[in-house]
């Protein structure tokens, strides 16, 4: 096992569990599962498309998963991870309508997620702070 899976590829794969845990969660509570794996892809595709842009066009941040030698690479499983984690919470919260305040507390563990990134050295961001 690499010295940096404990140092960054493990984070990477908390956040995918926690994922793939609301992603169960989603489709045991969906009423309709066809429409919400059906969402979940149209959503995913769209965020895909925008993080082409941002990520490879622009340069407007760098994952550190350190799954992979190549730097665009290692970069581009990262925000693997991370659209997905996105996806997984915006179909959510489509599909749910929770109370507003999840709304905050959504917002609020993503920008803990970030900053504990951040922090980690395992992700980092040009042109704009948290």
């Amino acid at each position: 096992m690499k010295e940096t899976f404990w140092s960054h590829t493990i984070w990477y794969f908390l956040l995918a569990f926690v994922t793939i845990g609301l992603s169960v969660f989603l489709l045991i509570k969906s009423n309709n599962r066809k429409f919400t794996i059906g969402f979940s892809f149209a959503v995913m595709g769209l965020t895909f498309f925008a993080e082409t842009g941002l990520l490879t066009l622009l340069d407007a941040y760098k994952y550190l998963p350190k799954l992979s030698s190549d730097p665009s690479l290692d970069s581009v499983i990262g925000n693997y991870f991370s659209q997905f984690s996105l996806t997984v919470t915006a179909v959510l919260v489509s599909i749910f309508s929770p109370p507003k305040i999840w709304y905050f507390i959504i917002a609020a563990a993503y920008c803990l997620i970030e900053v504990s990134f951040l922090q980690l050295g395992i992700y980092e961001h040009k042109g704009y702070q948290t």
